[in-house]
């Protein structure tokens, strides 16, 4: 008989011994099952929402306690646009953009507000009046220029480029020259009754250093001279001529009642593009006619761009940062969108987490009961193996008749136990994932400020997904890698829990046994 049909026939007679040994490796197979799928899957579920988030950076001044990063104001060095073309220009950068702002009003614009939102959000757009009523307030609006005529936001897919009446982006001629061109949202057009080749002109107000002096009481119990608040010495007028719109992108995990999401829709829909030349001229105009209405004032006259880099692929932005480090002034530092999926998908980590720590210990339980549960089953059977050895033959093939049961069981047990795991870790970790959820709401409900600023996330480059979303896409699920991981895990364990049996065995006399 050869040593597989001793095997066979070793289990099927022992049917007792076999029944228990398959049901403690069917019980903590289930264990080691459950703790295999959860942590695969959610391995699988948060790969899946990070293969969505286009890989992105900025490079920004350090956000610690001492915003120089522990320079002298005096001499600190900023980001050049040089050092950023250079940063754009490494072999692990898709594209890259950097933009220069300005923020400019008008007192014929209105700006778009978005009429579902209630009045009562603190909303920013009410931090001037808020006696004063939305449309009697002054337009205001950031200008964002870019370096390249392909607008950054429209191939990071957050605005969609109508393609109407002519609507186009600025052309490179445009872009170099810093012609006062715009693209504008298509609500704000309409709102304004704008439309492609429409002009409008939005303006900078300047006043004199001594402004507020006419608001001071000569003597206690004066009134003011209110005629003198906000007047400006003089006001820019900059013209510019829409030559494209747009269309915000909303994001499927947009909540419609989040007061941050309606600030970042209105920011987004009263947004004007242009280039960072057109940017680059108004500023300098500014910074002329400050200096010429009040000599004494000190002007920040230094370049200040944002930066934008895009990647390929996660290990590009790893690169990216490295390489950045010998670049960039001592006092910046490179911040990313990835941090942005940790903070959201921490409830799913942390049961990832708690999956590891499962299997760890099943894996190490079921060593030591199997070990202990095999050698004893053994004893019982010396005086069988003290038979063949006196017959000749030899101690390997023993061993390898104790591991084809043990493993002929095992497999059995391993195969049930893929099934029924994966079927109660699904409510189980469901559970426990809501329960984490629920608790990372609460705390989130006691809102705290927080110090740390991330230029690209603030950028809207972060994740567009929310917690809500990230769970009800989990979902415990078979497949090959899952499959293969187990059954890997359970055969590894049972052989190495064989080990101790083995050793067992090599060290029985046929004589002793026998007498």
């Amino acid at each position: 008989m050869n040593l597989f049909k001793r095997a066979l026939a070793s289990v099927t007679r022992r049917g007792g011994k076999t029944a228990i040994l398959l049901a403690l490796i069917f019980v903590l197979g289930n264990v080691i099952a459950g703790a295999v799928v959860t942590e695969q899957s959610v391995r699988n579920t948060v790969g899946s929402v990070l293969k969505n988030i286009t890989p992105a950076a900025s490079v920004q001044m350090k956000t610690d306690n001492d915003p120089w990063g522990g320079l002298d104001p005096d001499s600190v060095e900023y980001l050049t646009a040089g050092q950023i073309e250079q940063l754009g220009n490494l072999s692990c950068v898709e594209f890259f953009d950097y933009s220069e702002m300005v923020w400019l009003t008008s007192p014929s614009l209105k700006r778009w507000t978005d009429p579902n939102a209630s009045q009562d959000m603190p909303l920013p757009r009410d931090e001037f009046d808020a006696d004063i009523e939305m449309e009697e307030q002054t337009f205001y609006t950031t200008i964002h220029g870019s370096q390249n005529p392909e607008i950054t936001d429209r191939r990071m897919n957050k605005i969609t480029l109508l393609d109407q009446d002519g609507s186009r982006e600025p052309t490179s001629d445009e872009t170099e020259d810093g012609k006062y061109v715009a693209v504008v949202s298509k609500e704000f057009a309409e709102l304004n009754n704008l439309r492609v080749g429409s002009a409008f002109t939005l303006e900078w107000e300047i006043y004199r250093d001594d402004y507020l002096d006419g608001l001071v009481p000569l003597d206690y119990g004066d009134e003011p001279d209110m005629s003198q608040m906000y007047k400006p010495a003089k006001v820019l007028e900059f013209e510019f001529t829409v030559v494209g719109l747009f269309e915000p992108v909303v994001s499927a995990a947009a909540n419609p009642d989040d007061w941050f999401y309606i600030y970042e829709l209105e920011d987004r829909q009263n947004r004007i593009y242009t280039s960072n030349k057109a940017v680059r001229k108004i500023n300098d105009l500014y910074a002329i006619e400050v200096k010429n209405i009040n000599p004494e004032s000190e002007l920040y006259d230094s370049e200040d761009y944002t930066p934008m880099f895009v990647f390929k692929d996660a290990p590009g932005l790893e690169q990216f940062a490295d390489e950045a480090a010998a670049i960039i002034p001592e006092n910046y530092e490179v911040v990313d969108n990835q941090g942005s999926i940790d903070k959201i998908a921490a409830p799913l980590k942390n049961m990832s987490s708690i999956a590891v720590i499962v299997l760890v210990g099943a894996v190490g339980f079921s060593l030591l009961l199997l070990s202990l549960l095999i050698t004893l089953f053994l004893r019982d059977r010396r005086h069988e193996m003290g038979v063949y050895l006196s017959l000749g033959e030899r101690k390997i093939k023993i061993v390898g008749q104790i591991l084809s049961e043990v493993m002929l069981i095992a497999v059995v047990g391993i195969t049930l136990a893929l099934f029924s795991g994966a079927l109660i870790s699904a409510p189980l970790s469901n559970y426990l994932i809501e329960q984490q959820v629920i608790e990372q709401q609460q705390n989130e409900s006691n809102w705290e400020w927080n110090p740390e600023y991330n230029a690209v996330e603030s950028m809207g480059y972060g994740a567009d997904v929310t917690l809500e979303e990230l769970v009800e896409q989990y979902q415990v699920a078979m497949n090959p890698q899952i499959i293969l991981i187990f059954y890997a895990a359970g055969i590894f364990t049972v052989l190495v829990s064989t080990l101790i049996p083995v050793l067992y065995v090599l060290k029985l006399n046929p004589k002793k046994i026998l007498m």
